[in-house]
């Protein structure tokens, strides 16, 4: 378990890409824009325009990485005499690109930015092409076959879409959202992108789909258990103020467990300020005897069912040693949680006219007024007040990382455990060597 450890500096940094935060939003020039302008008869880039230009700035990045001297080790390996005093021949292979859903969409698909993928697109998994209305099916057995049937390859079919898109935007002038491009790629959620990886490692039989493995941070903690939690603190706020207040006592009188285990619930969860994958982990082992008698039956055991199995999946999901056994007890475990989590939807959600939290109402009224603002400075402003009323708000199934839940078992049986390739160490190492690198520079 080394690896996981950022003390022990066993990971390497070999490159920076341009960013304007940690974000996965690249940044191109400040002058870009009146640049366009300037070619354009002064009319400004819109928002896929710049999408387009975001995603050939990473490509270009990583072409500059994937050059022809890693090409050639890729290739015909590296001779390297090992401290044995033998030489071996070394071949550098990528098994995994570990990004948050947006950063995976730059490569291929209209996904994230690597993936070169549609970003909410119809189809917007990186690894195959269920459509996004199919996600709530997620853990029965046509869902699972569906995913092997419908796997994505990176063949001369998408290589084909891609290069005659870009030829009908650069030589035939059509503009990047066009119907003529969506024509070409919307079906299968493409985007216009020449993939750096496709490109430069495509001839030599690499498909990049594979790459683009689970991330169970963003996925999970900060996905699809936190948007479980947070409707839940919806479901409660419908009963009675009070219920949500004994909920933030009871995570408050939780009692630690080890050195960072379970950590001290110091705020109330309700509250939702400043919480970071770890918190979010713990309320998840906490939920059972915290929400336990909050909703009357038979609404509790439908959502005790949930929490249970909810909290069994993601045990399984972060084990650091798998076996056949354990992989086969995780494939029955995630067939549950769809199977439940669609119960708790028909059967408990429906009874429960939920709202915004104050706190999402807050957010959204926030977006609204920049975007008026926005809209006020361009040529065609809004005159849509902001509505300031909580809006009627359920739980969402029709997402890419519920529908991700059901990869896991097959990338474990691939790659390993989770723990090899969850960005999580890498978040924690990143902010501290950029702490460092700005305490070094002050």
């Amino acid at each position: 378990y080394r690896r996981c450890k950022p003390s022990c500096n066993l990971c390497s940094h070999i490159a920076y890409f341009k960013t304007t935060d940690f974000a996965t939003c690249l940044q191109l020039p400040e002058d870009f824009k009146d640049f366009v302008a300037s070619h354009s008869a002064g009319k400004g880039p819109t928002d896929a325009f710049m999408a387009h230009c975001h995603r050939e700035l990473l490509h270009e990045q990583w072409r500059i990485l994937l050059d022809d001297e890693f090409l050639d080790a890729y290739e015909h390996g590296i001779v390297v005499t090992c401290c044995d005093g033998i030489k071996r021949r070394f071949y550098p292979r990528i098994f995994t690109y570990s990004a948050d859903y947006p950063e995976r969409q730059v490569h291929h698909i209209e996904h994230p930015l690597d993936a070169s993928i549609r970003n909410l697109g119809r189809c917007p998994c990186p690894r195959c092409l269920i459509q996004l209305s199919e996600a709530p099916n997620m853990g029965t057995t046509s869902d699972m076959s569906a995913r092997v049937r419908l796997i994505r390859v990176d063949d001369n079919v998408r290589r084909w879409k891609v290069s005659n898109a870009r030829r009908l935007i650069y030589d035939k002038n059509y503009s990047v959202n066009s119907t003529v491009i969506d024509n070409l790629l919307k079906e299968e959620s493409l985007v216009p992108v020449s993939n750096a990886f496709s490109d430069r490692l495509g001839p030599l039989g690499f498909d990049f789909h594979p790459m683009l493995v689970n991330d169970i941070m963003h996925e999970v903690e900060l996905g699809v258990w936190k948007s479980v939690f947070i409707h839940l603190l919806r479901i409660l706020d419908c009963i009675s103020k009070d219920a949500v207040r004994e909920l933030d006592r009871r995570f408050r009188v939780t009692p630690t467990f080890g050195r960072d285990t379970i950590r001290r619930f110091s705020s109330n969860c309700s509250e939702l300020k400043q919480l970071a994958a770890h918190d979010y982990e713990d309320i998840l082992q906490c939920s059972i005897p915290a929400f336990e008698g909050l909703l009357p039956e038979p609404h509790n055991k439908v959502l005790m069912d949930l929490l249970f199995v909810f909290a069994q999946w993601h045990g399984l999901a972060k084990l650091r040693m798998h076996t056949d056994e354990t992989l086969e007890l995780m494939d029955g475990v995630t067939a549950d949680v769809g199977r439940i989590t669609r119960t708790f939807l028909t059967t408990t959600c429906v009874q429960y006219e939920t709202r915004e939290s104050v706190r999402e109402a807050a957010s959204r009224r926030r977006r609204q007024a920049r975007q008026q603002s926005q809209e006020k400075a361009s040529s065609n402003p809004s005159h849509a007040a902001a509505d300031s009323a909580r809006r009627p708000k359920t739980l969402n199934l029709e997402t890419f990382k519920y529908h991700a839940l059901g990869d896991y078992t097959m990338t474990i049986r691939r790659y390993g455990t989770t723990d090899s390739y969850s960005t999580q160490p890498n978040t924690g190492r990143r902010k501290d060597d950029i702490a460092g690198l700005v305490e070094s520079t002050s």
